[in-house]
């Protein structure tokens, strides 16, 4: 497992990419596989309190191993400040693995419109 913090900017949309392999760099098949995005203010909050709970089943490339979690810009608008986060996967014999965690922080972004001016 990595431990890494992260600093995003809230309203945004943002993708993490994951790519399976194995030891001798070969990509491991995720078909059956769950991916798992939660976000909690703290690490002993219970999952009903979790900020963001996102799950996905459905992956860009399950063959060789490729796959895409996105926190959409609605989900982010209104975290302000640090947070605590993980990605797991539950793979298709139930193995359940925290394959990164960390604090994440939401700063603040200078520019709010959308639309040209």
């Amino acid at each position: 497992m990595s431990k890494i913090n992260l600093s995003e900017y809230r309203g945004d949309d943002i993708d993490y990419v994951f790519e399976f392999i194995n030891g001798n760099g070969d990509p491991i098949d995720i078909t059956g596989w769950v991916l798992f995005f939660t976000l909690k203010k703290s690490v002993n909050d219970d999952d009903s309190a979790a900020l963001l709970k996102i799950d996905v089943a459905s992956h860009s490339d399950p063959v060789n191993g490729k796959s895409k979690i996105t926190i959409p810009k609605e989900s982010s608008d209104d975290l302000a400040g640090d947070y605590v986060y993980d990605f797991q996967y539950k793979d298709s014999s139930g193995r359940v693995k925290t394959i990164m965690s960390g604090e994440i922080e939401f700063i603040k972004d200078v520019t709010i419109r959308t639309v040209p001016v």
